[in-house]
């Protein structure tokens, strides 16, 4: 059973929730076998509770604009 995913967080955990979440979906992308990245240390962060949040909460291609970003990031700054 996934644990459910609060409505309202508090607003000193809203930040540093936000980037586990984002992290949860470099950890996603990291593990695809046509990944346009790899972050070894993204799985660590973002912890179990992220990756709920992610399923349950965030579109695919959502998830998907997240990646393309990040590598356009790494590309061109």
């Amino acid at each position: 059973m996934t644990p459910s995913v609060p409505t309202k967080p508090e607003p000193d955990q809203f930040v540093p929730f936000t980037a586990r979440l984002m992290a949860a979906m470099r950890a996603k992308e990291t593990a695809r076998a046509d990944r346009l990245f790899n972050d070894a240390f993204a799985s660590k962060l973002a912890g179990e509770e992220a990756f709920t949040v992610l399923e349950q909460k965030l579109k695919e291609e959502d998830q998907s604009y997240v990646a393309v970003r990040t590598r356009f990031s790494m590309i061109f700054f």
